[in-house]
């Protein structure tokens, strides 16, 4: 897949269409995927797909219809079937005219020795990790991932953009009677995955663990793990949306230019970035994405708006992001907890859900490493609590931020110190 096979195929959309305009989506993928559990390989998987999508577009109504099989036939078929879709369908009030065409800068984000990485290679790192999990009287479970992946849209104005991308993922999970330990790491460079180290991170935060003790609900100085940023960020940017915001349906209802959170907070997206490269425009209408400050010295400044919302309210359409930077200090995670008089580091969060998007209100669980930390050091482990809190207030009661780092494919964060995380209740484990 490539731009060249891109433009043929919607010149031969363009060449057979009915309709004024239409436009195609290409999504193609080619990856593996290795799991293990109980220390043993469980599974191998391989999967190559195709996923088109031809859009047409007939006064003021659309239809759309999808197929995997690349053939000029089948597109031929599509594209029939959507325009039929379009010419019976009536005129939508919320229809948007297809994208002129527009230059925008790539993104270099493949790596061919990250596609060319074999199930072998992976089992025979999975395995080594194994031994030294059976030496330690640890469990290991987890997954190890390695693709490639195109994605492409053009349209009959003459609108066309692709995005080429690798990826390597290993995520790894290491067990004890009592205890466990998370680490991972995902890079469209297979060089920066280094399991040995991934796995030994997982191990140390698994034998720390031991022996957790119970502490009552309550509300807790923290330091969260650039993991457990992650875990939090997506339910603050989904609902960071002008559309809802202006109807009144979430926490950043009237808030614009508005101070919402310590004035050291500066959340922006940038597909651009050297160190978090991701995909510069949106798969299904190809707006084109760049540098978006979301909150810039703690204010919100922009929500993401879409195309029609942006037409309605003669304003700049705003694309949903496909990164996230969150700007980090100087100090490793480990020179915060130096620092740290009391407080609880916590690794990772899960079970997340919305308690309420107008309060931006989340409730979910800690998992696979919570500990106690006394005069600088980390004393003992915790047993696992839910919470109950607003993401937002933790970056308003900020103390520090820690150095940024790749977390999962798309932020780029760093360790967060905050005075307070309200812990509602323990958990069985």
């Amino acid at each position: 897949m490539n731009k060249d096979y891109l433009s043929q195929k919607i010149k031969f959309l363009k060449d057979n269409k009915k309709v004024r305009d239409v436009s195609i989506l290409v999504e193609f993928e080619n990856k593996n995927l290795t799991r293990f559990a109980e220390n043993r390989i469980i599974q191998n998987v391989s999967k190559e797909t195709n996923d088109i999508y031809i859009t047409a577009f007939n006064d003021k109504s659309t239809g759309t219809a999808g197929t995997q099989d690349i053939s000029d036939e089948s597109l031929f078929r599509n594209l029939r079937r959507a325009e039929e879709i379009a010419l019976s369908s009536p005129r939508d009030p919320e229809f948007v005219e297809p994208l002129e065409p527009m230059e925008i800068e790539e993104v270099d984000q493949y790596f061919k020795k990250t596609k060319e990485l074999t199930p072998k290679e992976k089992a025979e790192e999975i395995n080594e990790i194994k031994r030294e999990a059976v030496k330690r009287r640890i469990t290991i479970a987890g997954k190890y991932l390695n693709g490639e992946y195109f994605v492409g849209f053009a349209n009959s104005r003459g609108h066309l953009l692709t995005h080429r991308s690798t990826l390597a993922e290993l995520s790894l999970t290491a067990m004890l009677e009592d205890s466990s330990g998370y680490a991972g790491k995902a890079d469209e460079n297979i060089d920066n995955i280094e399991p040995g180290s991934i796995a030994d991170i997982a191990f140390r935060k698994a034998e720390l663990g031991r022996n957790p003790s119970e502490i009552k609900p309550g509300e807790y100085p923290v330091i969260l793990e650039p993991q457990a940023v992650a875990d939090l960020l997506p339910y603050i940017v989904w609902t960071m949306d002008r559309r809802a915001a202006d109807e009144g349906y979430v926490y950043f209802s009237g808030r614009l230019g508005e101070k919402i959170v310590d004035s050291t907070i500066n959340l922006y997206s940038d597909p651009f970035y050297p160190d978090n490269p991701s995909q510069p425009f949106v798969s299904g209408n190809g707006l084109p994405l760049k540098k978006t400050y979301w909150i810039n010295n703690g204010i919100l400044k922009n929500l993401h708006t879409s195309r029609y919302w942006a037409k309605k309210k003669s304003l700049e359409p705003i694309g949903f992001p496909t990164n996230v930077i969150l700007d980090g200090g100087n100090k490793s995670l480990s020179q915060l907890i130096g620092k740290c008089v009391d407080a609880l580091l916590i690794t990772r969060l899960w079970y997340i859900r919305y308690v309420n998007r107008q309060d931006l209100i989340l409730t979910g669980m800690t998992r696979d490493g919570v500990y106690q930390i006394k005069d600088g050091k980390v004393v003992k482990a915790i047993k696992n609590m839910r919470f109950n809190d607003n993401p937002l207030r933790l970056l308003d009661s900020l103390i520090e931020l820690g150095k940024v780092q790749r977390v999962e494919e798309y932020a780029l964060l760093p360790p967060v110190w905050s005075r307070g995380f309200k812990l509602s209740s323990g958990t069985l484990f």
